[in-house]
């Protein structure tokens, strides 16, 4: 399953899911921008990011936690910046930086339309299958650029862009040349 967007409309305050991962759909795509030392998902969409909608609350309610949205991209905005955090087997907590809460399943279910929450953090439950996440390279986009997603929280630049599918080698150097 994919984090997608739950009406596949992308506007203001539109909120989250999960669905079976379906080539065509650029509601599934998103970039992943570093700002300072947090990170901000954007849609392919353009000019919406996963927010946070407890930005403002001293807590979430931790039962069933808050539904994530779409918001207009604001860098300023920490409801809008997430924390990677890596787990075992190339796994994810995505921990949003205002609330601290992670990125979660609601119900940890993972059926097609399941809600994207807010949840709770705590050294307890931060191996929970429902909260641990992987990052996925895209396909060709309009047949000409690729939009490879990499996580490595070592590195200021996540976002990789190569003009075909054929094979790719990607040299790191010692000094980021």
């Amino acid at each position: 399953r994919c984090v997608d967007i739950f009406g596949e409309k992308s506007y203001e305050g539109e909120k989250l899911c999960v669905w079976s991962n379906i080539a065509t759909r650029t509601t599934e795509d998103w970039i992943v921008k570093k700002v300072g030392n947090y990170y901000q998902f954007l849609s392919r969409n353009g000019g919406w990011a996963i927010n946070d909608p407890t930005d403002g609350e001293v807590t979430a309610t931790t039962n069933t936690g808050t539904q994530l949205n779409l918001a207009k991209v604001d860098t300023t905005s920490q409801s809008q910046l997430w924390d990677i955090v890596p787990q075992s087997n190339g796994y994810f907590n995505i921990i949003n930086v205002h609330t601290q809460h992670t990125m979660n399943l609601s119900g940890g279910t993972n059926a097609d339309g399941t809600a994207l929450i807010s949840y709770k953090s705590d050294s307890s439950n931060s191996s929970s299958q429902n909260r641990q996440w992987k990052f996925v390279a895209g396909d060709s986009i309009n047949g000409n650029i690729a939009d490879s997603v990499q996580v490595d929280t070592t590195k200021n630049d996540t976002i990789i862009r190569r003009l075909s599918n054929l094979p790719h080698i990607y040299i790191y150097t010692k000094n980021g040349l």
